[in-house]
């Protein structure tokens, strides 16, 4: 089974994906919402033997520029897919971005969890990530990228292993704070990578090895 949902120019629209184990051959869950409530995925076990896990993009602020946009909420099992096994893209105004990953994430031909998020509004839109099992992938393990006000706390709780990439890698642009704290093993050809612009703190806690 595969689910696929497009939500276009539709205002107040909400798109909200509540589903248990999933098995597909492409995409596992492939969802694009452009209204200005909150797009939620809240998914059991995902596995994809010929694309991406889950994929979201969330363009609401391009097609509703006046409105107030609606935050993204990712919360899934285990993820093993061919491709990135969680990709979101995000365009928020002030509203938060969380994705949690209570499984073990596995990408064997892409990355595991990617996160590309723009925040236009004039207050925070704060991002939080949080892995609570191990992250591997043939690529980047974690690859984050922000722009705008809001803090960025990328929590991994396990082992976490790009085997061609970075372990974890996030870029910040815009004031507020970002943080990276890993509580197993990093093995990576880059073990981890932090880049700020804006006023805020930087901050990484690597509580075991990182070999890279």
């Amino acid at each position: 089974m595969r689910l696929n949902s497009t939500t276009r120019h539709a205002k107040t629209k909400v798109t909200d994906i509540t589903t248990g184990n999933i098995t597909a051959g492409n995409d596992g869950i492939n969802v694009i919402h452009s209204g200005t409530g909150a797009a939620t995925i809240n998914a059991g076990d995902v596995t994809s033997t010929g694309g991406r896990g889950i994929a979201l993009i969330d363009d609401a602020a391009s097609f509703n520029p006046d409105a107030t946009i609606g935050g993204v909420n990712v919360t899934v099992g285990s993820v093993n897919s061919l491709g990135n096994a969680i990709a979101v893209t995000a365009q928020v105004k002030q509203t938060p971005t969380v994705i949690t990953a209570n499984g073990p994430i596995t990408a064997t031909s892409g990355q595991g969890i990617v996160l590309s998020q723009s925040n236009t509004g004039a207050g925070a839109g704060d991002v939080t990530i949080t892995a609570n099992k191990a992250v591997t992938a043939s690529s980047t393990a974690i690859n984050v990228s922000t722009s705008g006000l809001g803090d960025t706390t990328v929590q991994a709780n396990d082992a976490v292993t790009g085997t061609g990439g970075y372990g974890v890698f996030v870029s910040k642009s815009g004031d507020g704070n970002a943080v990276i704290d890993t509580k197993g093993a990093v093995t990576a050809r880059t073990g981890i990578s932090l880049a700020t612009n804006g006023n805020g703190n930087g901050t990484i806690h690597a509580s075991d090895v990182v070999n890279a």
